[in-house]
């Protein structure tokens, strides 16, 4: 029997039934009635540690996994079975939220022991009270891309509090189908990851 296709959802919100959460959840949906397997994170349950900057001053000691001991060792290996991340911030100044941060951060170790996350096709999801949702979401869209991670069409969206009952609602169920047909399109057909000939 094959493997349901695997989708995490990271709220970085540290409300966690605020506007991030919803549009999350909306795209998760999209997934499930699709028939994939939908796992949902707030990352303000969970107890992450900064990190270390292990990189810094020795990256042959960021590896994974990471040697700063808390919540992210779960998330790790949830991370590793996704086959696709749909990733979730507010606007804080313009950048992402602290937990968020903080969360991103902390995955270092993988990109740093061969790309581990590289192939997996990521959504983003940002919301502002103001401005500064097209900056989070550029913010997340560099974060993936530098770690080979793949953006279907229409995979990413910033809205602002005024999203309630607009159209744009419909942008999410887009993202959410197009994920999963890209998800089954690169079980298919795998991606030369040139990278790896580095490590």
């Amino acid at each position: 029997m094959k493997r349901r296709i695997l989708i995490l959802g990271i709220n970085g919100s540290s409300r966690k039934n605020g506007n991030t959460a919803k549009l999350i959840k909306r795209v998760l949906k999209g997934c499930k009635e699709n028939g994939a397997k939908v796992i949902y994170i707030d990352l303000i349950d969970k107890k992450i540690k900064p990190c270390k900057a292990c990189y810094s001053y020795d990256p042959k000691s960021c590896k994974y996994p990471c040697n700063v001991k808390d919540d992210m060792q779960e998330i790790y290996k949830i991370l590793l079975k996704a086959d696709g991340i749909i990733f979730g911030s507010p606007s804080y100044w313009f950048s992402v939220s602290g937990i968020m941060k903080n969360f991103l951060d902390r995955l270092t170790c993988l990109e740093n022991s061969g790309f581990l996350l590289a192939g997996k096709v990521a959504g983003i999801v940002t919301v502002a009270d103001e401005t500064g949702s097209e900056e989070v979401a550029n913010y997340l869209l560099t974060f993936v891309n530098e770690n080979g991670m793949i953006t279907p069409p229409f995979g990413a969206a910033f809205f602002d509090n005024r999203y309630k009952g607009s159209w744009r609602m419909k942008d999410l169920d887009i993202m959410a189908e197009n994920i999963l047909r890209l998800c089954k399109i690169l079980k298919k057909n795998k991606l030369n990851l040139g990278w790896k000939l580095y490590y």
